[in-house]
């Protein structure tokens, strides 16, 4: 429990600074993985609700394909179409991934680089995103909660997410994540954001 209390306190320092102001919403995701040996491959799909879960904000649909340098190492590249209410992007990705585990314990660290470009302004732009999670599973129960924080920088701070979650696996192949996500931002008011995803392996 005093490591827990501690993760806590690291990963969720913004959350005393909530205020009434605050928006919410729901994020709501399917992601399907396949490994072939070494290589893999997943696509994504996220459909996003704000406005106190009133207005529809974004759904978009990424594919993954990647390769397992080490055990706890792997590269991959990632293409988004995103969607909007008046406008679309093309999101680019490239990712780094290390993840280190001790019986039940697991942790992984991610770096994220993410380019940007939307068609109907020509424009782009850069973002590099850094993703810590730190997974415990439960034994004799199909529960791992978990504990993320991913930071968005390019030049300053753009933007912080902190998650709580539990991840939910039955059958031999599917699990549901179940996560609350506080996100911070440097120019406008912070999101409380319930997460239900369905996650399975083909």
């Amino acid at each position: 429990m005093k490591r827990l209390a501690v993760l806590v306190m690291l990963l969720f320092p913004m959350l005393a600074a909530s205020q009434e102001k605050d928006e919410s919403g729901m994020w709501l995701s399917l992601y399907g993985y396949k490994s072939f040996g070494k290589f893999y491959t997943s696509l994504y799909f996220e459909y996003d609700q704000m406005q106190d879960f009133s207005k529809f904000d974004c759904w978009y649909v990424r594919a993954t394909g990647g390769y397992k340098v080490l055990p706890w190492l792997k590269l991959d590249a990632a293409y988004d179409y995103y969607k909007e209410p008046d406008r679309y992007l093309h999101r680019f990705y490239g990712n780094v991934t290390a993840t280190v585990k001790s019986g039940d314990l697991s942790v992984s660290w991610r770096e994220r680089y993410m380019y940007a470009c939307t068609p109907q302004t020509s424009g782009g732009s850069s973002v590099l995103r850094s993703y810590l999670n730190v997974k415990c599973a439960i034994p004799k129960l199909p529960l791992t909660p978990y504990l993320a924080m991913e930071v968005f920088t390019w030049k300053k701070w753009e933007k912080t997410r902190h998650y709580a979650g539990v991840l939910y696996s039955f059958g031999k192949y599917s699990e549901i994540d179940l996560y609350y996500l506080y996100y911070t931002f440097a120019s406008r008011s912070s999101e409380h954001i319930l997460g239900i995803g369905y996650n399975f392996n083909f």
